[in-house]
């Protein structure tokens, strides 16, 4: 009799034990995916924060070019313009010229910007020849070289 009592006392130890595992098992498994769950927010609330990070200093950027920009009168009633509508034949060291004075490379030192709309350079075929003679003479009756359309505006600061 002392053996059947042994058998079912463990055979209801290992019942409850069993019930045991399987509580502690469901409440392990709803945990982990609590704690998942927690995680994604948490990245998730991380990215808004990057994000809004980024946003302040691209806002703070524009501020700053903002400020710069009035700094600088950009303001258009500031400027005066003066339209550009040229169609003429030049010659090379003429066409250097006018490349080198609408150039804005330089032309914060001399108050103006030239704003360009279209330029067309062409090359005279009949002109293309040399115009230097065989005795080492330019002939100045030849007509120029190129023929050049510039359409634009000067701006200067008032």
């Amino acid at each position: 009799m002392y053996r059947w009592l042994l058998t079912i006392g463990l055979s209801v130890a290992t019942v409850v034990a069993a019930g045991f595992f399987y509580q502690h098992r469901t409440a392990f498994k709803q945990q982990n995916a609590d704690m998942q769950a927690l995680q994604t927010r948490i990245q998730g609330l991380h990215n808004v924060a990057a994000m809004l990070a980024s946003r302040e200093q691209q806002a703070q950027q524009w501020s700053s070019l903002s400020e710069r920009v009035r700094s600088s009168s950009f303001d258009p009633d500031k400027w005066e313009i003066y339209p550009v509508a040229l169609t003429s034949s030049l010659t090379w060291p003429e066409f250097n010229d006018l490349m080198l004075s609408i150039q804005n490379a330089n032309s914060e030192d001399a108050g103006y910007w030239f704003n360009p709309q279209s330029l067309l350079v062409k090359a005279k075929s009949h002109t293309l020849q040399s115009r230097v003679h065989s005795s080492g003479q330019t002939n100045e009756n030849q007509p120029a070289p190129l023929e050049v359309q510039l359409k634009g505006a000067f701006l200067m600061r008032q």
